[in-house]
């Protein structure tokens, strides 16, 4: 495949992936009204009723700061959900969202502004802009598509070394994008020497990464390239077999070109078969296709999430528990919460997000968001919520449980309850005379 044929395709297969779709909200109100406000815009726009969750979504952003009703509005005008297409509307809700640091809003501006749309001209130097800040907040969407701005030299100085560098970063948070523009990057030597090897790794990891449903696109792409390259060997491998199985998945895929293109590819590689080795290869990867098209599961990635943190990876340990939220695990949505309290190394501290993150979490037992959760309504100077939250989860917390018992005791004296405190320190003192954390407790409430 010609090199600029092959970018061209790459970025016109994740066009869709160029947006990106709403996500959980991150909005921790006072005020219980506008959080049922928001729960019921919710509960609208998941059950098809866009223009009713639309008002009240309207009615959240503006009497509140959520950059999350926000980015709901924005999103409903940008692709006409229930409503006409307004980009113009589009563009001064997300405009407000971005401005408070939502990447979404910022990544989809850029979409708006790089092509222009029905009623907002096109802008590049704004679009950049709007990239460059984006993905100086680790997006890593925001970095795959400033690594083809540079690539190309479209709208900024053509620097093939800081196009790699923006593909590179963007492919280690797996990025299906990133990890795309990687393998053409390595395969055409575009900032980096030319490497056919890591090119084809970059190409397994985009075929087997776990998506969601704007990306699938763009991993289908990688797919049949992966499947098309093992036919002709170019990577150091020719396997038909595999070839036939990669080619397979991305027939099945959502994207009609890239159907119909690996449709074509498995019909000459038939024809250049015989029928008993079709027939063997069909029956070999049968057994295989079930769990490839699987993704990791909720067990593996909790693994992958505790690896990460043993070894002081943060980026990947925030974005597998960005995943695993994303499939309402308790322990993800908690790991992602302690992430969002305290920020770190350009991911923004966010306390409503991580409020909402310990609450989700708590909601399905795990006791340690409780507690957080506790801990962050009592910044909020919500005393008493802090203490209906914090008795609850501390009746639940078995007595062998130690450490949760020293941070429930924290908390408590924290929220200024130094008599739950010290019992609770006291209690840990009678299985541990000589727990320095639990005498350490009742030395700080006695000074």
């Amino acid at each position: 495949m010609k090199k600029s044929s092959y970018i061209r395709r790459a970025l016109s297969i994740a066009l869709v992936s160029l947006f990106i779709g709403p996500q959980e909200h991150s909005f921790a109100q006072d005020l219980k009204y506008w959080g049922a406000k928001l729960e019921s815009a919710d509960a609208l726009y998941k059950s098809g009723m866009y223009k009713q969750a639309l008002e009240e979504y309207v009615l959240v952003a503006e009497n509140t700061a959520s950059t999350y009703a926000q980015f709901q509005v924005a999103w409903i005008y940008h692709v006409g959900l229930g409503v006409p297409v307004s980009c113009r509307d589009a563009v001064r809700w997300y405009t407000l969202a971005a401005n408070r640091a939502h990447v979404g809003a910022q990544n989809n501006l850029y979409s708006i502004y790089s092509t222009g749309c029905v009623d907002v001209q096109k802008n590049m130097v704004l679009a950049v802009k709007l990239l460059i800040d984006s993905a100086a907040q680790q997006n890593p969407r925001a970095m795959a598509n400033l690594a083809a701005l540079y690539r190309n030299g479209d709208g900024v100085e053509k620097d093939e070394f800081k196009a790699f560098d923006y593909a590179n970063r963007s492919a280690k948070k797996l990025d299906p994008l990133g990890l795309l523009l990687l393998s053409e990057y390595y395969l055409e030597g575009v900032g980096a020497p030319r490497s056919p090897i890591k090119s084809m790794e970059a190409l397994r990891l985009l075929a087997t990464v776990s998506v969601d449903e704007w990306n699938e696109p763009t991993k289908q792409y990688g797919q049949l390239i992966l499947g098309k390259r093992l036919i002709t060997g170019d990577g150091g491998v020719r396997d038909v077999e595999e070839a036939y199985k990669w080619l397979t998945l991305a027939a099945a895929g959502s994207n009609s070109e890239t159907v119909n293109e690996a449709r074509r590819e498995l019909d000459q590689l038939r024809a250049s078969l015989s029928q008993s080795r079709v027939e063997q290869i069909e029956r070999s990867i049968r057994l295989e296709l079930p769990s490839s098209t699987t993704r990791l599961s909720v067990e593996d990635m909790r693994a992958a999430l505790q690896r990460s943190m043993e070894d002081n990876k943060g980026r990947q340990a925030y974005f597998l528990a960005r995943e695993l939220s994303n499939q309402n695990d308790s322990f993800g949505q908690y790991i992602l919460g302690l992430f969002l309290i305290a920020g770190f190394d350009g991911v923004a501290a966010d306390a409503d997000e991580a409020y909402i993150e310990f609450r989700r979490s708590c909601q399905q037992g795990f006791l340690w968001a409780c507690l957080e959760q506790a801990q962050v309504l009592l910044s909020q100077s919500r005393r008493s919520a802090a203490l209906e939250v914090l008795d609850k989860a501390t009746n639940e917390i078995p007595r062998t449980e130690i450490n949760m018992s020293i941070r429930a005791a924290s908390v408590y004296s924290n929220a200024g309850h130094k008599a739950k405190a010290e019992m609770i320190a006291r209690k840990i003192l009678i299985d541990d005379p000589v727990n320095k954390d639990a005498l350490k407790i009742i030395e700080d409430l006695n000074k």
